[in-house]
């Protein structure tokens, strides 16, 4: 606290302070009688004192059980926006990442794999990294051939996009959610992935049903149905499927050249909470180092 300040200043700034991360009246507290929550919003609140124009939090969710870490999630993200205050959050949760991110900036091995919304980073990762990273994704090791062919496993597969036919192996990447079990005889459109294999595992997640779906020797998928699909559709282990992927759900990623650096990519996203140029300040000076 700024020591100008008079006591009556420090204990009305202090009051407020602990108004705004909803903790009134627990100034005379001491640390060990605090929960780990509160202690977070306290930790929160110190930092917030100095009125700061850009806020570094460090994982500050990852010692909390998962209620709590939810609530305040919550929390950080309405009092972020209500003071308007650029912030950098470091955290390997992806989830958090997602819910709480205007831009994401992931990282891989120090070197900034992608940056751009959660739903871009999501729809679109510029890597295998940034696919396996965050959410789950099904990644198939394959080898190229002519034009828009390529073998997983001891399958040979015609992908509804062209290949680089200078790259000879890469990873056909698709999210489990973005493959649909067909039921019986149904129309596909031409820019359309068919699929099909033998139910090995059905495991049942709450919101959805993970399949295990085996496609090619040694080659697993994990194919998610909602629940509602679920119920009218039960495979059941051993049964074949088909399945189909739309051609926009589809990502490829060559295998670099021993030696070669992944590629960067930069997406802009359209709004970024706080100070906008001070964020592309930190952004553009991490890219310049790298350089």
């Amino acid at each position: 606290m700024n020591n100008k300040l008079t006591r009556q200043d420090r204990t009305a700034r202090v009051n407020d302070l602990l108004e705004q991360i909803d903790l009134p009246g627990i100034g005379e507290k001491y640390p060990g009688q605090l929960s780990g929550g509160q202690q977070q919003r306290v930790a929160l609140a110190r930092a917030l004192a100095i009125q700061p124009g850009l806020l570094l939090l460090d994982e500050p969710l990852s010692a909390l059980d998962a209620r709590v870490r939810l609530h305040l999630r919550k929390e950080i993200c309405e009092l972020q926006r209500a003071l308007g205050i650029t912030t950098i959050m470091v955290t390997h949760d992806q989830d958090e990442a997602l819910t709480m991110a205007d831009r994401i900036v992931v990282m891989d091995h120090g070197t900034i794999a992608q940056v751009g919304t959660p739903e871009e980073i999501y729809r679109h990762p510029a890597t295998a990294f940034v696919a396996r990273f965050i959410g789950s994704m099904n990644l198939l090791p394959g080898r190229v051939l002519e034009g828009h062919n390529l073998l997983i496993g001891d399958t040979e597969l015609s992908l509804p996009l062209m290949l680089d036919q200078n790259v000879e192996e890469g990873l056909l990447g698709f999210r489990p959610e973005m493959i649909r079990v067909l039921q019986g005889p149904e129309e596909v459109k031409a820019d359309t992935l068919l699929l099909q294999g033998n139910v090995a595992q059905v495991n049942f997640m709450g919101a959805f049903v993970r399949l295990v779906v085996t496609i090619a020797r040694d080659t697993d998928i994990e194919v998610d149905m909602p629940v509602q699909q679920h119920a009218l559709h039960t495979p059941a282990v051993g049964e074949r499927l088909q399945m189909a992927i739309d051609a926009e759900n589809l990502h490829f990623y060559p295998e670099p050249p021993i030696g070669e650096p992944t590629r960067v990519s930069i997406r802009q996203p359209q709004t970024v909470v706080g100070d906008e140029p001070v964020l592309d300040e930190v952004i553009d000076s991490v890219m310049e180092a790298q350089a």
